[in-house]
C-alpha cells in the first residue's frame, strides 16, 4: 500500500505511517522495519508526533484523534474541521496543537482541557494549507498561554494566526506573500510552492523548503 503520510518519533526508534484504509507504526531496527500496531482508522493524511515523543495526532478526514504512543489508547478525538484535514503541528510545551484543512481553516485543539480553541474564522474558505508549524507557546504579561502558529498555502502565501489559549479572544491573522526567486523559463515565471517549514531552535528565524528543492 503507498503511505498517504508518515512520522518519525523524536527518539527515531518508532515510525508512524498513515495509509487508506488503516494507521501503522513501526519499531525500527537495524536493517528493517518491525511492525508494532494497526490502529483502524482511515484516511489519514496528517500525522504528527509530539515532541516528547509520548502522544502523536492523526488527522483522519475531519476529525483530530490523539494516541498514547505507549499504551495505543486513543486520548483524544476532535472534530471542528469541515473538509479534510491536511497538516498538523503541536505546541512546543505539547499542552495544545493545531490542524489546517483544505478549506484554509485553522483549528487549535487545548489538551489540557480537551476542548477545541477559538477557530480563526478569517481563514475559511481561503487557499489550502500544505504546511504548518507553531512557532511557540508563551504565556501573556496578563492571559493565559498564547499560541503562535504559521502556515504555507498553495497560493504562495504564508499565514500566520495568534491567540490566546483559553480565553474568548479572537485570533489575529497576518499574510505575506512569499516571493520566488525561481527563473524564468520560456518566458515565464515557474514560481515554487513551498512545502514544509521549521522554526530555528533560537525562534528568530524560519526555515522553508519548496516544490523545486
Amino acid at each position: 500500500n503507498t503511505p498517504n503520510c508518515i512520522s518519525l518519533h523524536p527518539c527515531g526508534l518508532q515510525l508512524a505511517v498513515g495509509y487508506a484504509e488503516c494507521l501503522r507504526l513501526f519499531s525500527i531496527l537495524f536493517r528493517t522495519l518491525k511492525p508494532l500496531h494497526q490502529f483502524p482508522l482511515a484516511n489519514c493524511h496528517a500525522l504528527k508526533y509530539a515532541n516528547g515523543g509520548h502522544q502523536f495526532a492523526c488527522g483522519a478526514g475531519i476529525q483530530v484523534v490523539v494516541y498514547s504512543a505507549i499504551s495505543m489508547l486513543q486520548l483524544h478525538n476532535f472534530t471542528g474541521h469541515v473538509s479534510p484535514i491536511t497538516c498538523i503541528d503541536w505546541a512546543k510545551d505539547d499542552l495544545s496543537l493545531f490542524s489546517a484543512g483544505s478549506d484554509g481553516a485553522l483549528c487549535g485543539w487545548d489538551l489540557v482541557d480537551a476542548a477545541q480553541i477559538e477557530p480563526v474564522s478569517q481563514l475559511n474558505g481561503t487557499s489550502q494549507f500544505c504546511s504548518l508549524v507553531s512557532q511557540m507557546s508563551i504565556h501573556g504579561e496578563h492571559s493565559g498561554p498564547v499560541g503562535i502558529v504559521v502556515g504555507a498555502t498553495l497560493d504562495g502565501m504564508l499565514k500566520e494566526a495568534k491567540w490566546t489559549i483559553r480565553s474568548q479572544e479572537h485570533a489575529q491573522v497576518r499574510e505575506l506573500w512569499v516571493t520566488s526567486s525561481a527563473p524564468k523559463i520560456d518566458g515565464q515565471d515557474h514560481g515554487a510552492t513551498l512545502t514544509a517549514l521549521a522554526v530555528a531552535s533560537s525562534v528568530q528565524s524560519l526555515v522553508a523548503g519548496t516544490s523545486m528543492g
